[in-house]
Order: C-alpha cells, then sequence, then structure tokens
C-alpha cells in the first residue's frame, strides 16, 4: 500500500480535527437546547400549572370557610359581613378556574379542569338555600345542608383538584427526568468526542514526529556532516595525484632497470660505410621498436 505524502496527510488530519470539532459543538449547542427546553417547559408550563391547581384548591377551602362563617354569625349585621367574604371568595375561585384554562396543555388536563369548573359553579349556585337558613338562624339546618347536599359538589370538585395537582407534579418530575437523562446522554457524547480528538491529535503528533521531524532532523545532520567534511575532501583533492601523475608512476613501475650501458654508448662501434651510428636513448629506442611483427627501422647515419 501506498504511503500518503506529507500534504495529504496533514490535509486529512486537520480536517478530523474541524470535523471533531464541529462536532462536539452541535453536541454541545444540541444539549443545551435540549436542556434548555425541558427547564423552560418546567417554568413556563408545569410550575404555573401548579400554582394554579393549588391556587384553586386554596380558593374552595377559603369558599367552604366564609359559608361555615355565615352559619356560626350571630347577629344580622356580622351575617352581612360574612356574605361579603362569600361573594369575594366566590369570585376568587372563578377567576383561579379561568386562569387555570389557558395553561392547559393536554386533552385530559383540559377534561379536568371543565370538571372543576363545573363543579365549581355547582358548589356555588347551590350556596343560596344555604344562606336563606342561615339568614334564618337556622343553623343545625343550615351545616347539615352544608355537609350534605354541598358536599357531594365539593367531593368532586376536591377530586378534579387532587387529580389536577398530582398530574401537573408528575408533569414537571417527567420533565425534570427528561433533562436530566438529556444531560447525562451529552455529556457521554461530549466525552466520547473529546476522547477521540484526543486520540486524532495524538495520532497526529505521531505522524508529525516520524514522519516529518525526525525526517528533518536526519537530513539536517546529514547536511551539517557533509558541510564539516567538506573542507576536508577538498584538501585531499588539492594533494592527491592527477591522472598523468598515475600513469607516470605505473610506467616506471613497470620499466626494466638500467644498466651502466643501457642509456648513451659511450664507444659506438663504426659502421661498413664508416660512419657512426646515432645513438639513441633506451626510451627512445623502444619507442621505434616495431610492433606486430613488422620489420625494423633503418639506422640514422649522422651528418657529415
Amino acid at each position: 500500500m501506498r504511503r500518503p505524502n506529507i500534504k495529504s496527510s496533514l490535509l486529512l488530519i486537520f480536517s478530523g480535527i474541524a470535523l471533531l470539532f464541529g462536532l462536539v459543538a452541535y453536541l454541545a449547542v444540541d444539549g443545551l437546547r435540549k436542556t434548555n427546553g425541558s427547564t423552560e417547559e418546567i417554568a413556563t408550563n408545569w410550575l404555573p400549572s401548579v400554582q394554579a391547581s393549588q391556587a384553586i384548591n386554596l380558593a374552595m377551602t377559603n369558599l367552604r370557610l366564609a359559608y361555615r362563617d355565615h352559619i356560626i354569625a350571630q347577629s344580622d349585621a356580622e351575617k352581612k359581613t360574612r356574605e361579603e367574604a362569600i361573594k369575594v371568595a366566590e369570585d376568587t375561585v372563578g377567576k383561579a378556574v379561568d386562569a387555570y384554562l389557558p395553561l392547559a396543555s393536554s386533552d385530559h388536563e383540559r377534561e379536568l379542569i371543565k370538571t372543576i369548573k363545573e363543579s365549581v359553579g355547582g358548589y356555588i349556585a347551590s350556596s343560596s338555600q344555604l344562606l336563606v337558613l342561615s339568614r334564618a338562624n337556622k343553623t343545625e339546618e343550615a351545616g347539615q345542608y352544608l355537609g350534605g347536599e354541598m358536599r357531594s359538589h365539593s367531593d368532586k370538585l376536591k377530586e378534579a383538584t387532587a387529580a389536577l395537582v398530582e398530574l401537573n407534579v408528575s408533569g414537571s418530575n417527567k420533565a425534570a427526568e427528561l433533562s436530566k437523562e438529556t444531560f447525562a446522554s451529552i455529556e457521554f457524547e461530549l466525552f466520547a468526542a473529546i476522547g477521540f480528538a484526543g486520540l486524532l491529535v495524538l495520532g497526529a503528533v505521531v505522524f508529525v514526529l516520524t514522519g516529518i521531524a525526525n525526517p528533518i532532523t536526519g537530513i539536517t545532520a546529514s547536511m551539517r556532516r557533509l558541510a564539516e567534511e567538506t573542507p576536508v575532501r577538498r584538501s585531499r583533492l588539492l594533494t592527491a595525484p592527477t591522472k598523468s601523475d598515475q600513469w607516470r608512476k605505473r610506467w616506471r613501475s613497470s620499466a626494466r632497470p638500467r644498466s651502466p650501458t643501457s642509456g648513451w654508448q659511450s664507444k659506438p662501434r663504426k659502421t661498413a660505410t664508416g660512419r657512426r651510428p646515432i645513438a639513441l636513448p633506451l626510451s627512445s629506442r623502444r619507442k621505434l621498436t616495431p610492433r606486430n611483427g613488422c620489420a625494423s627501422l633503418p639506422r640514422v647515419s649522422p651528418p657529415v
């Protein structure tokens, strides 16, 4: 398998690191968005619904206490004061129920608030008979009516209110659990992405050290050694013998040793013509020696 070059490797490494950082950023932003959605749902839906349902329950309790205070009141002035308090309590209950209507986010929740509204209307409508008995100072009959006839509406209202509160509390708990699960999931994904990014960065560092730094270090060391050895080689080249010197030395080593009379002849003999032959050095004689079996060269006589 062909090894990728440095340019392609660095491009792939930095592209992978950029993609991983983008993935980490996306996971972080997505986790924050989901957590913010769960928190916003708890803050804007479930908690206001719990508060509104508790407000309905509290207003109904105050209304029942106002009816009881009217029954036990002795004077007409005191009963009139209690009737004003009853009127205020009835208005408070109606407003609490109306305030919950925009917060209903499911069909079951809408059915419960509808039941509560009907029960509140029936409870308030049945209070007219109670007030008549209380104004006539029929305390015992008014008490029986409050605990008998009106109690059916009150119990129905109490059950619907309790179911509404439980629904809101369970909804807020589910939103909190979802927020925890989202946080745990995003945390795991972030740590996994960070770990993978760390491994990629570690691999990139190893590649840079082994594929780039080490070769560059070797090349630098080689160039340094070459620079240090260059003057020595230059001096050797300047003092080294040339090729002609080498051939001359080889020729001298292969030549036969000369005798005392092998150079110039001291007393050359005369020829038949009476002329003395020219005495040549041994080296010249070798140069004039025929080759390949050719005839010998004629002797050269000195001029007269």
